[in-house]
Formats: structure tokens, sequence, C-alpha cells
């Protein structure tokens, strides 16, 4: 009997987080998968007015738009950075917006495995 080696690719994972995951390794590689965190301190969901914190201006740049085109599932670790600036039913139209628009453009995350979103408490800053 031979022994046919399989080799499979491992699956990758993207996570667009806010500073929630500023202390989580970047980058976590296993045989079996592949884990990209991108980190941004003040991270809303959509912000017309600074591109660089905004998840939805961002999906558009490099190298966010490559990790969401390789990746097999993404998750959004986004707390409340954009409740700080819009009431919640706004941001809650602007998430509707935004998954949509990336399953339009993205059409490997249509399943409604391949995106998550984890909801976070703001923390306590002691003054």
């Amino acid at each position: 009997m031979a022994f046919q080696s399989t080799t499979s690719t491992p699956k990758k994972y993207f996570v667009l987080a806010d500073s929630h995951a500023r202390f989580v390794p970047r980058l976590t590689t296993t045989p079996t998968h592949q884990i990209i965190i991108e980190s941004i301190f003040g991270l809303k969901w959509i912000d017309d007015g600074q591109h660089h914190l905004s998840a939805f201006h961002l999906f558009q740049t490099s190298p966010i738009f490559s990790h969401l085109v390789s990746a097999n599932a993404v998750m959004f670790l986004i707390g409340s950075n954009s409740l700080r600036k819009f009431t919640a039913s706004i941001v809650l139209n602007q998430i509707q917006y935004i998954i949509s628009d990336l399953r339009r453009q993205h059409p490997h995350l249509v399943n409604k495995d391949s995106i998550g979103i984890v909801t976070t408490f703001s923390r306590f800053k002691f003054s």
C-alpha cells in the first residue's frame, strides 16, 4: 500500500479590529489555518471624515483588500467608537450596508458563516 501525501492549503481568516485587539499577535499560523489581525485604534464602521479610521473605506486599501480577497472568513471586532459619533440606529444601518457591500464585492463571503461580528463592551478609562 502506497502512502499518498496530501498537502492542503491552510484556511485563512482575517480579523479587522479596533484597539480591543491591540495586544493580540498580528499573525498566527498553524498547519491548518492562518489568522491575520489588523488592529486600528479608534476604528469605526463608517467615518466619512477620517477614512483611515473607517472600516468601510479601509476595505478598498491595500493590504486590507488583499486580506479580504484571500480570506475564507472574516471577523469584525469593532466596539463603541462609532457610537460616540452616531446613534445606535445609524450604526446598525452602517453595519448592514457594510455587510451587503462586502458580500457584493467578495462573493466568496456570501455564506452566513463567512462574516462574524463580535460584540464588545466599552473599556473603563481611569482618570
